[in-house]
């Protein structure tokens, strides 16, 4: 979102008319169009669309109501014509690019904590678009009893916050679990998305001292 973006142009062979259409129907005004050399549409010139030398069309600054389906049709001088479907999908990176567990801070950093009996652990991602998911995977485990709690999804405005905490009891005597908090997506890569896709934290029941452990 924020940023310009060309949807390509594949058509092959020379000699055609270009229309560029919103949406899976011809039956609208084209966007752009490119007739016998002459540059037209309902948004020519308007400053949120244009033709790129090669046919493609460009979103000079992509938002969330450019999000559709696009239609490219091209009219040859032999009467046959060539229809293409392009799908735009607006994303928005979280701030910051990764999930964050509450009690180590606010960095794409993992912690480790010298904790009571009981407590509570809380990862989220804020700001993204489309929705993610968070779930806490437990390793190391020696000693520690956990529940997770439901996920929470909450909107805003056009991105998504999301959070999973999870509860966790140790014994008396002393314990130690690794917790690793993971964020994923059905509907998106996560490579543009995010810089990491998890951030762990280490708890301890004794005298330790906080040592910050880098994420992969």
């Amino acid at each position: 979102m924020g940023k310009s973006f060309e949807l390509p142009c594949h058509v092959l062979g020379s000699n055609y008319d270009l229309y560029w259409y919103k949406g899976l129907t011809t039956s609208t005004a084209p966007l752009l169009s490119l007739v016998d050399g002459i540059s037209g549409g309902s948004e020519y010139q308007k400053g949120e669309f244009e033709l790129t030398i090669n046919g493609s069309l460009r979103i000079i600054n992509s938002q969330l109501q450019h999000e559709s389906s696009y239609t490219l049709t091209a009219y040859f001088d032999n009467f046959e014509q060539d229809i293409s479907n392009t799908a735009l999908f607006i994303y928005s990176r979280p701030d910051p690019p990764c999930p964050l567990i509450d009690a180590c801070g606010s960095t794409c950093t993992g912690c480790q904590l010298n904790v009571t009996t009981y407590g509570s652990l809380t990862c989220y991602v804020n700001g993204s678009r489309p929705m993610m998911e968070v779930d806490w995977i437990v390793t190391n485990q020696s000693g520690v009893s956990f529940t997770k709690e439901e996920q929470i999804h909450k909107e805003m405005g056009d991105r998504w916050y999301t959070e999973k905490t999870i509860q966790y009891t140790t014994p008396d005597c002393g314990a130690d679990a690794t917790f690793r908090c993971i964020a994923s997506s059905s509907d998106f890569p996560l490579a543009p998305l995010l810089d990491t896709h998890s951030s762990t934290v280490r708890i301890n029941t004794g005298n330790m001292t906080y040592t910050g452990l880098q994420i992969s």
